[in-house]
């Protein structure tokens, strides 16, 4: 709650005025900011399946916003651990609901043909574990990493188009 207040600009006892505690301000948190990391329910029919899981899971943002949203990720991976009530909430708040709007979607798309799998549930859960892992892992300077990955959105594109090929029926 000291961080918060302070990259407010704000007292704590103000922030406490508006979150009565550290468990309502990351509920608040989580509800906003789940669409800013999936872009879901939505319509992409109309986009090769590629880019419409680059606009669905947020991939297509600028560093700066990529970058913000990954810090308020950051911040409730290292909170949650500690509170079981936040953790709790995470895993409802944010992940079941994005686990149920991912598995709502990639049904869609089977019914449609854009999209095989024999396992809508699992599919959901690995996007959802590739999302996260993109944007809380290790940065991509580390030794062994492609000189072509040399920024985020180049590294995410790449990521969409084996993830797409992966998906599409043959």
């Amino acid at each position: 709650m000291d961080l918060v207040a302070s990259h407010c600009g704000i007292s704590k006892r103000t922030l406490y005025g508006y979150f009565p505690s550290k468990t309502s301000l990351f509920k608040e948190m989580i509800d906003t900011h789940r669409t800013a990391i999936i872009a879901l329910p939505g319509n992409y029919d109309h986009l090769p399946l590629e880019e419409a899981l680059m606009e669905i899971c947020r991939f297509n943002q600028t560093e700066e916003e990529f970058a913000r949203q990954n810090a308020i990720l950051r911040v409730f991976f290292m909170e949650t651990p500690a509170t079981e009530e936040l953790d709790e909430m995470i895993t409802e708040h944010g992940g079941v609901n994005t686990h149920t709007l991912l598995t709502d979607w990639i049904t869609d798309q089977v019914e449609k043909g854009r999209i095989e799998t024999d396992d809508v549930s699992a599919a959901a859960k690995i996007l959802i574990d590739m999302m996260i892992a993109v944007r809380v892992a290790m940065p991509l300077t580390c030794p062994g990493v492609p000189e072509s990955f040399s920024n985020d959105l180049k590294y995410r594109k790449t990521l969409m188009k084996v993830i797409a090929r992966g998906l599409s029926p043959r």
